[in-house]
């Protein structure tokens, strides 16, 4: 677990679940291209606790 997240479960007890992601523009955007298509993205990284805290359909 990451020094803040460690450092906030331990300071503050009520926090029952912490994630951790990328600032905005950490990873460099790309593009990706394929059959034509073009496919603009920009990598995130996100612990797997996130996807407790938040849900997203897949």
């Amino acid at each position: 677990m990451p020094l803040l997240a460690e450092a906030l479960r331990q300071e503050m007890p009520e926090i029952e679940l912490v994630a951790t992601t990328t600032p905005v523009p950490f990873f460099p955007g790309f593009t990706l291209v394929a059959g034509g298509q073009h496919l603009t993205a920009a990598p995130k990284y996100a612990d797997p606790a996130f996807f407790q805290l938040f849900s997203y359909s897949l």
